[in-house]
């Protein structure tokens, strides 16, 4: 259906945008709702920045033990729409990449895969409430950085490679690997527990600005993007 009001260009350059605002959009609005409680104080007020998670959002019954449901709808919607969108993003990047550059690279090929498997990933944890089916959200939370990690690291191998003109799409992709690895650190490897000692505090700032970082990374993406793309206007 999308493909009938949008052509590939537009998907790898106004969809990306398009999705990060709408999910930025209605995580703020989530958390202007959320009624309260954090795993410090389950009696707080409203949605704590530095210490509720975004999955907190997601959940049926909220923290402080009050219905959820409505924030958990907007939730589910963010991460759908997120996913799916940068699902069509990937998806339409590979075959422009491919029909432009004719590029004899299998290492492109795995990190589109990594990222499809990512944004798939991002599906998941929406439908996944965390109060409900804790150990699937989290298997899907863990495996959407995993796999962007890797998908940033071949992506910004094969950007170097494939041609000048995508060597800035090669430098965006390095600077999100370097993100996501710093992620990893902390949430695979539990540096957190070295550098901190209030965990939870450091977990939810992490991931928050993990999630910032993939957003801005995106509109850099999105730009370097457009300039490959103006080329065959």
């Amino acid at each position: 259906m999308l493909n009938k009001f949008f052509n590939s260009k537009q998907f790898l350059t106004i969809i990306p945008i398009i999705a990060l605002l709408l999910f930025v959009t209605m995580l703020a609005f989530s958390m202007s709702i959320y009624s309260g409680g954090t795993r410090a104080n389950f009696n707080a007020s409203g949605y704590t920045f530095s210490e509720n998670y975004i999955s907190d959002l997601g959940r049926y019954i909220s923290v402080n033990g009050q219905d959820n449901t409505n924030v958990m709808v907007v939730f589910i919607l963010a991460f759908f729409l997120l996913g799916s969108f940068f699902f069509l993003f990937f998806y339409h990047n590979y075959y422009f990449i491919k029909e432009k550059f004719q590029p004899n690279l299998n290492i492109f090929r795995l990190a589109t895969f990594f990222a499809l498997c990512a944004t798939i990933s991002i599906i998941g944890v929406g439908l996944t409430p965390s109060d409900i089916n804790f150990d699937d959200h989290v298997m899907f939370a863990e495996w959407i950085f995993r796999f962007f990690f890797g998908a940033s690291v071949l992506y910004a191998i094969s950007y170097f490679k494939i041609n000048p003109k995508t060597k800035f799409l090669g430098l965006g992709y390095s600077i999100l690997s370097i993100a996501t690895g710093f992620y990893l650190l902390f949430s695979d490897f539990k540096l957190n527990k070295v550098l901190f000692s209030d965990t939870l505090i450091a977990d939810v700032l992490a991931q928050k600005f993990i999630v910032f970082s993939l957003i801005i990374g995106f509109f850099i993406i999105g730009y370097f993007n457009y300039q490959i793309t103006k080329d065959d206007s």
